[in-house]
């Protein structure tokens, strides 16, 4: 095939004593990371000899290599590479956000809050890292938090953002005890093609039982009722209460 990756690969097969040979291997590896190749291009990095890249290349080859591990899902080899880019540096800034990703992901809720609070002035990651902040604060059940910066945030996010922005500050407001906005939040949530689980429903039926719209919070929590679990038994429980209320 005609391409840049096959007159590299003919290159390196006619001239293997050639002094270019590094350097093509290493824009090869590039070339086939950039077309989504990852295991090529990992076998292609290998290839290259790492020590006498300039010092410019050699930040590439980490954030590539990191990329490329990170999609493979080995995450303690990609923060091996992620961890060698000098910061400030041109990759310094992506570096940052998979490492501050990884945290995340782990659990680790102070290595990635440290990471995306750092981020959140990145021209390249400030809009998104936010989002992550959003999340974070509100596993640890800083429900405030999450209210006053998670409804700002509602209007710069994607759709898919969106609706779990919409989430967490319904739950965050229900944990406030404010039901009416609880509710409003979980209804576009909904709207925005959230899936009602057993939790949503819960959430949604206990905030009209609140409002003493029992009609509403039977239709909700009935569905959650069946079961032995904390939730269902909660449930039963202000099921049992609306049906009293209205005379059942």
């Amino acid at each position: 095939k005609d391409s840049p990756v096959s007159h590299l690969a003919e290159f390196l097969r006619r001239n293997p004593e050639s002094v270019h040979v590094n350097d093509v291997e290493f824009a090869l590896a590039s070339l086939l990371c950039t077309a989504g190749r990852y295991d090529e291009a990992q076998r292609a990095f290998g290839k290259v000899d790492y020590a006498t890249l300039s010092p410019e290349h050699r930040q590439q080859y980490d954030i590539r290599m990191g990329y490329i591990r990170f999609q493979q899902g080995d995450y303690d080899d990609a923060l091996r590479y992620f961890r060698r880019i000098p910061s400030p540096s041109e990759y310094s800034d992506h570096a940052l956000y998979y490492i501050s990703y990884i945290a995340y992901v782990r659990g680790d809720n102070a290595m990635a809050r440290a990471g995306f609070t750092e981020l959140s002035r990145s021209a390249a990651y400030g809009a998104v890292a936010p989002f992550y902040l959003l999340q974070i604060e509100f596993q640890q059940g800083n429900y405030p938090y999450v209210i006053e910066h998670g409804i700002p945030l509602l209007a710069k996010s994607t759709e898919s953002r969106q609706r779990e922005i919409s989430r967490i500050v319904s739950e965050a407001y229900f944990h406030q005890g404010d039901y009416p906005r609880a509710l409003a939040y979980m209804d576009n949530y909904e709207k925005l093609g959230g899936t009602m689980g057993r939790e949503e429903l819960y959430l949604a039926g206990y905030c009209y039982y609140a409002d003493r719209e029992y009609d509403r919070a039977v239709e909700r929590l009935s569905q959650v009722a069946s079961g032995s679990d904390a939730l269902a038994q909660n449930a039963s429980f202000h099921l049992a209460d609306c049906y009293l209320q209205t005379g059942d």
